[in-house]
């Protein structure tokens, strides 16, 4: 298996991850979240990429305790913005309320007890 690599560049692009830093810097991170990634092979023939996104405990809002959520897909701009979305949704589950006017307010909150129907 490879050395994991790191990047930075998922915050300089339009989307979940860049959505995500705007939530965290709104409650007082001061460093961006940690993306890396390994490259390997899925069913011995597709590139496959397992990305793990780590967000610190936040020092400013000690209630902020952090996460780490892992995600794959075939490059790592794929599996990326999936675990970007994860943290969000799970900081709109937990904080939702204090973050209603801030970026995070247009995420949609579900709870365990909401059901869908097709």
């Amino acid at each position: 298996m490879a050395a994991p690599h790191a990047s930075e560049t998922f915050l300089d692009m339009f989307g979940t991850p860049t959505l995500l830093w705007r939530v965290l810097s709104s409650v007082g991170y001061e460093e961006p979240p940690k993306y890396t990634w390994t490259e390997s092979e899925h069913a011995g023939v597709l590139p496959w990429v397992d990305v793990q996104i780590t967000v610190p405990p936040c020092p400013n809002n000690p209630q902020w305790l952090g996460w780490i959520v892992e995600c794959d897909g075939q490059t790592p701009w794929e599996g990326a913005p999936v675990a970007a979305l994860e943290v969000l949704l799970e900081i709109c589950q937990d904080y939702g309320d204090e973050l209603v006017n801030g970026p995070a307010g247009s995420i949609p909150r579900v709870s365990v007890t909401d059901t869908f129907v097709s």
